[in-house]
């Protein structure tokens, strides 16, 4: 818009200065004029001449006083050149220097492409660092815990290996014990055998099969522990020996039994998950003055019968006088040990009965028998009931009833 109203201006003050110049020619031509002597055509072409210089001087003076960049371009214009020369010159060095910049950049660019691969697979391997440091740690913590456990175990292991150390070193007293009564036995065997032809026709003192002693060994315990007492009941026997046969030198060893009937014994007590009665019996009569051979048999001891169960009932008729009552009280007796054998029961190998009655309770029951049918009543009953819990190793303890029916 600057530059049309400029024109605009330059136009119209040429216009008018011409305008202007053409009237004063003209008025200079029709009045026959003349300037420093000249002739009229000639002052005619001078007042023109002046006249277009006015036009052009008039012209770029107000074009200078209206426009700041037309007084630049007319009185600055080497300086603008030589601005403009240094202009190039450090665009130029800018250039080179944006060039170089420009191929730094690239080469930055292209680093920073490597290093940010780079960075990638080392952020890469430190994530996968991480995860393996994650289950280290987590594999670390259960071997804290595994090595106290075990630390706690270890200690537990010392404290029982301690106390086998300990039971080690009684076993070997006891082991050095037996190996010394091993030896007097077998020195007491020769003995007592030397004199067996010359005592075989004397008095039977034990028959075979006959039981020396029992006892119940409750489930649970070590084969060792049953050692232990096993060898207890063999001594205590043996020391019930020497008593019934008047033998006071308590160090005489009557009772023998075999090593491995003691291993055998021990271990199937140790195996077993129930009670077990052990028995030591004679094997084979012996004379007097001969060594007890015994053998060692094991039994389970259950419950055969519970507190209060009626093992036997029979129903009779009268009786004629007191030794039939008697007769039939204790062939009652008899089934009452028949059926409590077929349920489970333990006999004496030799008696073959699972217990005894007082004399007492069988004369009471005979009584009964006797006053119930004293007067011709009838039928009665007789009935026997347990008084208390019994197993296989017995005895047989029972209550008897006589009822009139």
């Amino acid at each position: 818009m600057y530059g049309i109203f400029l024109i605009l201006v330059i136009g119209v003050m040429g216009g008018a200065i011409a305008y202007i110049g053409d009237r004063l020619g003209s008025k200079v031509g029709k009045k026959k004029l003349s300037i420093f002597g000249l002739r009229p055509k000639h002052t005619s072409i001078i007042v023109t001449i002046i006249t277009g210089i006015c036009i052009a001087s008039v012209t770029i003076g107000m074009t200078a006083i209206v426009s700041r960049d037309v007084r630049t371009a007319l009185f600055g214009m080497e300086e603008i050149k030589s601005q403009l020369a240094s202009s190039r010159a450090a665009y130029e060095a800018q250039t080179k220097e944006f060039s170089s910049l420009n191929q730094k950049v690239l080469e930055a660019e292209t680093k920073l492409q490597g290093i940010t691969t780079e960075l990638e697979e080392v952020v890469g391997q430190r994530d996968k660092a991480a995860n393996e440091l994650s289950v280290l740690q987590l594999d670390y913590d259960k071997a804290q815990t595994d090595l106290k456990t075990h630390m706690q175990n270890i200690k537990e292991l010392e404290a029982t290996k301690a106390s086998l150390d300990v039971r080690i070193s009684q076993l070997s007293l006891a082991r050095d014990d037996l190996n010394t009564e091993i030896e007097n036995l077998s020195t007491l065997t020769k003995e007592l055998w030397q004199g067996i032809q010359n005592m075989k026709a004397g008095t039977v003192v034990l028959r075979d099969g006959e039981v020396l002693s029992m006892v119940v060994f409750r489930e649970g315990s070590s084969q060792e522990a049953n050692k232990e007492a096993l060898s207890s009941m063999m001594y205590q026997t043996n020391l019930a020996l020497l008593e019934r046969f008047g033998i006071e030198d308590k160090s005489t060893r009557l009772l023998l039994i075999t090593q491995d009937e003691f291993e055998r014994a021990s271990l199937s007590i140790s195996q077993s998950n129930k009670d077990t009665i052990v028995r030591i019996s004679t094997l084979g009569n012996t004379i007097y003055g001969e060594p007890v051979m015994g053998y060692i048999t094991l039994y389970p001891n259950n419950l055969i019968y519970k507190k209060g169960t009626i093992i036997h009932q029979e129903t009779f008729t009268d009786v004629a006088n007191e030794q039939q009552a008697e007769a039939l009280v204790i062939l009652f007796l008899s089934k009452v040990n028949e059926v409590a054998i077929e349920a489970g029961m333990l006999p004496d190998p030799l008696s073959g009965t699972v217990g005894s009655m007082p004399g007492a309770k069988l004369f009471d029951a005979i009584n009964k028998v006797q006053q119930i049918t004293k007067n011709g009543d009838g039928k009665f009953e007789i009935i026997a009931e347990t008084i208390q819990d019994i197993t296989t190793v017995g005895p047989l303890q029972i209550d008897i009833k006589v009822k009139r029916l």
